[in-house]
């Protein structure tokens, strides 16, 4: 573990950024350090407080690490919603799990406010993280499958290998992967077969204003995972996600109409100027493509000729392809009684190379644009000079100050026209509550058996002897530990006692 509360080697290059030297770097390097530790010390604002690495206090009370942070606050009143619900109904609670690579070292802090605020037993909470013993890792795991466990608490090690899926409803991930397949890793802890419940809910709280923008935003590019429509026994989703469109979750994390405004800018001119440098390329390509046409079409008839004379056609009339020429031009080469010269195999590399470009330019500019081989390049490269001066006129327009100017007002005149308005996290939570009935009360498998309570008992057992013994196996290395400590100590004042 880091002082940061990262498990160590997981923290990712940001998070390796802020302890990174910059004397010996350049100054690109040093600038690249430093926007890493940037996004670090945002990560751990976006989480808690008592994360971030300048914030000399970092001894809170479990009331004030939850309490701070409306991330942590929004998901343990989410964990109390669905504690609530089931006992409301008087079934057996179902499991949830908390993921975060971030603050391990204060993980202790929530299960207790998990235990003395939300009111599950200390047993019903469990830890797994790096540095645990397999046993007592398989051991809450067993337990949490058996639904003795209630709420796993789980960082990086959780990802991959440990499969918690029989009895649970939701994945809060509080520490967003840039890596979209480790996204899917972890969702799959939960969201796969042979879970008693019919839906599961995986929740990425996202702080308004903060680098979970950034975030978000980048998954989003990486993947097109949100809008996959998912089947489980023949149905589709329990929740219709053809209207959930995650550009506009993205922007409705920035409440600050002329940010929001830059941001939408921003990527507008990203766009714009992508299609710019598309145009200048075309040029580019269209001058190459012009000058192999005119190589082409000077050596050709060599190839041809030369070809046609070394092994005439069998069936007059009928034209010859050219890769048929080029490979009884090659044969031409090839052969040591055909009198072909270092010019001759020249004139070859040369109108092979420009057929080649030719076929590119064909297919990536000419085809596009409904044009051929015999294409004017004066004329074309003039329209393309007045597609270029459009759209760069209309860049500097939509995308400059008067432009964002001119977003933001119609950012703010949407938002009072729908009354938007920021929620709490109280309305937050309250919004996810209302989910529960339709997301906790269908079942795929009504585990009334009394094989499935047979099975139950057995994995509870099960887990309960596992993590006995790791329990036990780490009292005695703690145990061993001190009595090493006491030792030396032991050593030490008799050191001193002969030194006097």
């Amino acid at each position: 573990m880091n002082p940061h509360g990262y498990e160590d080697g997981e923290e990712g290059e940001e998070g390796f950024a802020e302890n990174l030297d910059e004397k010996n770097l350049s100054d690109d390097e040093a600038e690249g350090t430093r926007i890493l530790r940037a996004m670090s010390f945002a990560r751990q604002l976006a989480l808690s407080p008592y994360l971030y690495a300048c914030n000399p206090e970092k001894r809170p009370t479990y009331e004030q690490y939850v309490e701070t942070s409306p991330k942590l606050k929004y998901v343990m009143d989410c964990i109390k919603s669905v504690k609530q619900y089931h006992e409301e109904r008087d079934e057996p609670v179902s499991g949830q799990v908390i993921y975060m690579n971030a603050g391990v070292h204060y993980f202790p802090l929530l299960k207790d406010y998990l235990v003395h605020k939300v009111g599950y037993k200390e047993s019903e909470v469990g830890i797994i993280k790096g540095g645990i013993s397999v046993s007592k890792k398989e051991g809450i795991k067993e337990r949490f499958l058996a639904g003795d466990v209630k709420i796993i608490i789980g960082s990086d090690t959780i990802k991959e290998g440990i499969n918690l899926q029989e009895r649970s409803t939701v994945l809060y991930n509080c520490w967003l992967n840039f890596n979209p397949t480790d996204q899917k890793q972890l969702e799959g802890r939960i969201f796969r077969f042979g879970n008693i419940y019919a839906n599961v809910r995986i929740v990425d709280p996202l702080m308004e204003d903060s680098i979970d923008i950034f975030m978000f935003q980048k998954l989003e590019e990486k993947t097109s995972r949100i809008n996959e429509i998912w089947f489980r026994s023949g149905k589709t989703n329990a929740l219709s996600l053809e209207e959930f469109n995650p550009g506009e979750l993205k922007m409705g994390l920035v409440t600050d109409p002329h940010a929001l405004a830059g941001l939408m800018m921003m990527e507008e001119k990203e766009r714009l100027q992508d299609e710019l440098n598309g145009l200048r390329n075309q040029k580019e390509v269209l001058k190459t493509l012009d000058e192999q046409r005119a190589i082409y079409n000077t050596n050709f008839p060599h190839v041809k000729k030369t070809a046609d004379k070394y092994s005439p056609s069998k069936e007059a009339g009928k034209a010859r392809t050219i890769e048929t020429l080029f490979k009884i031009y090659r044969d031409y080469l090839e052969d040591e009684n055909s009198g072909s010269s270092y010019l001759d195999e020249n004139t070859f590399d040369k109108v092979r190379k420009a057929y080649a470009a030719v076929q590119r330019g064909i297919e990536q500019v000419l085809q596009p644009r409904g044009l051929d081989i015999n294409f004017k390049l004066e004329s074309v490269t003039k329209n393309l000079d007045k597609e270029i001066d459009v759209k760069q006129k209309y860049m500097d327009e939509t995308t400059g100050d008067k432009g964002i100017n001119a977003k933001a007002e119609e950012i703010i005149a949407d938002r009072v026209k729908k009354g938007y308005k920021p929620k709490t996290v109280a309305e937050r939570v309250k919004e996810f509550a209302s989910l529960n009935p339709k997301l906790l009360s269908e079942r795929m498998v009504y585990d009334g058996s009394d094989a499935a309570k047979a099975k139950q008992a057995e994995q509870k057992k099960k887990g309960q002897a596992l993590e006995g013994t790791a329990d036990r196996l780490t009292k005695i290395i703690e145990l061993r530990e001190s009595f090493k400590r006491m030792k030396n100590r032991l050593e030490k004042v008799r050191e001193l006692r002969n030194a006097a």
